[in-house]
């Protein structure tokens, strides 16, 4: 059974669960929980932030082609383009190069920083 929405204007396709799971705003939010979820819950040497590093490279790589396909407003497509794109040169710098830990409240580095000041 196929569905169309018309009460949230974002979808322009008829839904189905296969368009529904691959649509920009899912993979953004996709995104943004795994982002959060590695990033906080993990320690700053840990494997798995670069582990995760194909998929959140990924998402932006497949969403930027279609989101101007399947949103209607060409104004929504771009800030979800700007958002996985920002999110993903976020994650680089806050996990990756930063080594950004909640355990010390902040980057894992603090000379790093200290040298970038001078």
């Amino acid at each position: 059974m196929k569905a169309k929405i018309i009460m949230f204007p974002i979808f322009n396709t008829d839904l189905t669960f296969s368009s529904i799971i691959t649509h920009p705003v899912v993979l953004d939010t996709l995104q943004i929980t795994a982002i959060a979820l590695v990033i906080s819950f993990t320690p700053a040497s840990f494997i798995i932030r670069s582990a995760i590093l194909p998929l959140i490279l990924a998402i932006p790589m497949y969403s930027i082609p279609e989101c101007f396909e399947r949103v209607q407003r060409t104004i929504w497509g771009g800030i979800l383009d700007s958002h996985s794109s920002g999110y993903l040169l976020q994650y680089l710098e806050v996990a990756l190069l930063g080594r950004y830990a909640f355990e010390g409240l902040g980057p894992a580095s603090p000379d790093q920083n200290v040298r970038l000041a001078k």
